[in-house]
């Protein structure tokens, strides 16, 4: 357990410097709390409640762990999750812990104490079972490029979280249930512990293979001189050279064709410039000089193309979720600046698909 609090804290601080404010980054945020906040609990109970070791056994976070799960992949499917999705599946949790804080409270009475661990373990492996076979059916649906590594992850999860389903069923019912806990039990829970070390060990290579690649850009040559530009009108003195210029744009277009941030419905001038690492009148004058159009004339494009491939491919899902998907805030802008860049409607344009 103190690996898996070192990890989940060393996790906390380089993730905390990222200060990505992504939903997925977030919600992975969030669970790694969480996992170290569990792993601190067992630990806090091995050592000072000895002699009551029900309490960690009857701790309610393993209720937790599949709407986690459920979280991640809703993310990946609509770009984000509201608050009151959140709240209404964290309610069986947050239910089990008011039973646990009252049992603990009250000195764990026999009989109460055995009615909630035998409905703890059958509400256990019901709620992993459930999120389970949700994400299996949904493991087929079509997702952004972008987020395949995302995908990834929520693979490994659901992997772990099936073998601590199997693991809770039986550890669960052996040998009489909570009562009958012995040795068998201590291996229960060295395996249970085990996926939780897992669990902020994806975490931290989730950080290290995906996010490295768009917040560590190649280094870019600084530009002190005013150099004979190439450029006329406002940008005829700048002080970006021509062959700087290239080097933005390429960085631009991979942050846009491979990353596809264009999707992500906060995505600003600033923040983009972040991504880049580039003062962001500099990604203003690549998209003025380079590609003659603003920022919002550029990204809109891009999304408007998104949506046009997901109106071609996919004739049921309904527009306000394709305009979600492609990235834009609401439906009305959506439509706005589909019709203004393709003459049709984006019902127009998927009946046109379909003839």
């Amino acid at each position: 357990m103190l690996i898996v609090i070192i990890l989940a804290i060393f996790n906390y601080s380089v993730w905390h410097r990222s200060k990505s404010e992504k939903p997925f980054d977030r919600l992975l945020r969030s669970a790694n709390v969480y996992v170290g906040f569990h792993a601190l609990c067992i630990l806090i109970i091995a050592y000072f409640f000895q002699n009551n070791p029900v309490y960690d056994r009857l701790a309610p976070f393993a209720l937790m762990y599949g709407p986690f799960l459920y979280f991640a992949f809703y993310i990946i499917l609509n770009g984000k999750i509201s608050a009151k999705k959140v709240l209404i599946h964290s309610i069986p949790f947050m239910s089990f812990c008011m039973g646990y804080f009252m049992l603990v409270f009250n000195d764990m009475p026999e009989y109460p104490t055995f009615l909630y661990g035998r409905y703890f373990a059958l509400f256990t492996v019901f709620s992993f079972s459930s999120y389970m076979i949700w994400l299996m059916l949904h493991n087929s649906t079509s997702i952004a490029e972008q987020f395949k590594k995302h995908k990834l992850v929520v693979i490994i999860a659901t992997v772990l979280l099936l073998f601590a389903t199997m693991v809770t069923f039986v550890g669960a019912y052996y040998n009489g249930g909570i009562d009958g806990f012995n040795t068998p039990a201590n291996l229960f829970r060295l395996v249970m512990y085990g996926c939780m070390a897992c669990s902020v060990l994806v975490i931290n290579r989730f950080y290290h293979f995906v996010n490295r690649d768009v917040v560590e850009p190649e280094p870019i040559v600084a530009v002190d001189l005013v150099l004979e530009s190439p450029f006329e009108g406002k940008y005829e003195k700048s002080a970006i050279a021509e062959a700087q210029l290239e080097v933005y744009l390429i960085k631009l277009e991979y942050l846009m064709d491979i990353q596809q941030v264009y999707l992500y419905q906060d995505l600003s001038l600033l923040k983009l410039a972040k991504l880049m690492r580039v003062p962001k009148h500099h990604i203003t004058q690549v998209l003025n000089v380079k590609l003659k159009m603003n920022f919002y004339e550029y990204v809109n494009g891009l999304r408007v193309e998104h949506a046009c491939r997901l109106l071609e491919k996919n004739s049921i899902d309904n527009l306000e979720n394709i305009a979600e998907k492609s990235g834009f805030n609401s439906k009305v802008s959506f439509n706005r600046h589909f019709k203004a860049l393709k003459g049709l409607t984006p019902s127009e344009y998927r009946l046109s698909c379909l003839k």
